[in-house]
């Protein structure tokens, strides 16, 4: 099985106009929505969206985890991220289904679950809130943000896919990193659809939550919205960052492509089906769980 290592990225430049990488798997400019109803609908018109055991998000849970969980460090190598403290001015797009983030540095990524010599490049992200799209062990977080890495090399490859998403969960807390809120700080200029603004002098460490990039989850999956095409693995980050629920009131005065209130543009869980899941920091999600054993790498590629 292919390992797709895939980061629901966008690449919208300067402009607000969207890359022709990100195009490949986004429908953003269609008139679907994130209500229960049009969920539901998705699949009549992009297919891919009702691929059973293999879209995303997922419940990260202990019952689908512990069974392939392993010794810290002991198969995964750390992430490694370029351009952390290059400083940017990210632009902000409210496109009326979430905010697509651009102008980033092309920060390369390597270690973690990518294979062989290849690297990956951001070329942009997402900002979701009403709840987080991913869960753990049940439990929502208040919103999540996306980092995009497309795949250097254009050769094929055997395990390597073309994207990787770096997520980010967002809860409440009575501290936010100086950067977010600088984000939020853009909420009145960014109401309507296509508006677009821009924070500057930002950088991707203040917006990532660990510094190390030792402890995150691991699984394959699909972009989280229309079409629903791109394949790819998602990196959830363990650790979360901070934003106060006033700040999180503010994106949804934002409005959504039909003009109301982008309240939360989240999609429901999807069922995990036989997908693996492995975390790179402990023998489980839950403290005292003891290890089966360790999981290897290669496991992956025989599913």
């Amino acid at each position: 099985m292919k390992i797709v290592l895939n980061l629901i990225a966008l690449a919208a430049c300067a402009t607000a106009k969207l890359s022709e990488e990100y195009k490949v798997f986004d429908d953003s400019a269609a008139s679907w929505d994130y209500s229960e109803s049009s969920q539901k609908e998705w699949e009549e018109t992009w297919p891919e969206c009702g691929y059973k055991g293999g879209n995303s998000p997922i419940d990260i849970d202990k019952t689908s985890h512990n069974k392939y969980a392993y010794k810290k460090n002991k198969f995964l190598p750390n992430l490694e991220l370029t351009e952390l403290k290059e400083e940017f001015d990210l632009t902000l797009l409210n496109n009326g289904h979430f905010l697509e983030l651009s102008g980033m540095p092309e920060s390369v990524l390597t270690g973690g679950p990518v294979l062989g010599e290849e690297s990956y490049k951001l070329i942009g992200g997402e900002l979701h809130w009403g709840k987080s799209e991913h869960q753990v062990n049940d439990k929502h977080a208040e919103g999540e943000m996306y980092f995009i890495f497309e795949r250097d090399s254009q050769e094929e490859s055997t395990y390597n896919a073309d994207f990787i998403t770096l997520s980010v969960l967002l809860d409440v807390g009575s501290k936010d990193k100086k950067d977010l809120g600088s984000i939020v700080d853009e909420w009145e200029s960014l109401v309507e659809v296509n508006s677009v603004s821009t924070v500057a002098e930002v950088t991707l460490q203040s917006l990532l939550p660990d510094k190390k990039h030792k402890e995150f989850y691991m699984y394959d999956g699909h972009s989280s919205h229309p079409p629903c095409k791109a394949e790819m693995t998602y990196i959830v980050y363990r650790n979360k960052n901070k934003m106060s629920k006033k700040q999180f009131k503010k994106f949804e005065k934002l409005e959504n492509i039909g003009g109301e209130a982008m309240k939360k543009n989240y999609r429901k869980e999807q069922t995990l089906g036989n997908r693996v899941v492995v975390n790179s920091f402990s023998n489980g999600l839950d403290k005292g769980n003891k290890n089966d054993g360790g999981f290897d790498m290669m496991d992956l590629f025989s599913q």
